[in-house]
């Protein structure tokens, strides 16, 4: 049902609903959840992992632009391609290294395409 209600120059249009809709508590909504489940990918998502960024960005640039390139196409990560074409390698490998891009993660990536 629709609810019509002018207000100086303005007209207010406002629903009514059936009380039937809001009656069950919301306790037996949150009763229904399922519960959670943790995993242990969820374990190693939390776990802060040091690199050597000066030793990863040497193993970065020795993997290639085209293997890299490859990788951020597949991945679907964003703005990869604008970054190469205005720094090339080097521009690449350091925003490779912001993403937090291993070359561990990358030579996985080649190697299960061949």
């Amino acid at each position: 049902m629709l609810l019509l209600e002018t207000q100086g120059d303005l007209t207010v249009i406002g629903a009514v609903s059936n009380e039937k809709e809001f009656s069950e508590p919301e306790s037996s909504i949150i009763e229904t959840a399922p519960p959670l489940v943790e995993t242990r990918f969820a374990d190693e998502a939390r776990q802060l992992v040091l690199v050597d960024v000066t030793e990863e960005r040497k193993k970065l640039l020795d993997l290639g632009a085209r293997k890299l390139r490859q990788f951020c196409k597949e991945r679907q990560i964003q703005g990869y391609s604008t970054v190469y074409n205005r720094k090339k390698l080097d521009g690449l490998v350091d925003f490779l290294i912001a993403q937090q891009v291993t070359s561990a993660q990358v030579v996985e990536f080649v190697e299960m395409l061949a």
